[in-house]
């Protein structure tokens, strides 16, 4: 049985996703949890996340561009430096985040107010098949 949970959990995708809203960040945390996502959230972009990154080795990290703009693509280079092949999803009310998230290294966008199910259907079409 043990053996059975290391191996499911092993194959779940998992997503570490920086939310500077509470509320939306809970939403998040439980929905994708409830889709299938073994997620770690956290509300803030730390010195020390991108050794969260490294411990967790998600498929996947959602970063919420409200960070300021500026700061959110710097932490996205960081990011890309260090983890070159790990897909970056840019969460935004920005509505011109369809014309920067691309020149700014991110993989693709969601525009909030945004739909859970186009969300999902976003974030497994950037993971990598485990």
């Amino acid at each position: 049985m043990a053996i059975g949970l290391f191996l499911y959990s092993f194959l779940m995708e998992r997503i570490v996703i920086q939310e500077t809203d509470p509320a939306v960040l809970e939403v998040l945390d439980i929905s994708l949890t409830e889709a299938g996502f073994e997620v770690h959230a956290t509300d803030h972009c730390a010195p020390d996340f991108l050794d969260i990154i490294a411990a967790k080795q998600p498929h996947l990290v959602v970063l919420d561009f409200k960070l300021s703009g500026k700061e959110a693509i710097e932490v996205c280079n960081q990011i890309k430096q260090r983890f070159p092949h790990l897909p970056i999803i840019a969460v935004s009310c920005n509505y011109n985040i369809n014309q920067d998230y691309e020149r700014h290294g991110f993989d693709d966008y969601i525009r909030k107010p945004f739909d859970l199910d186009l969300l999902v259907k976003i974030l497994r079409k950037h993971i990598p098949k485990v």
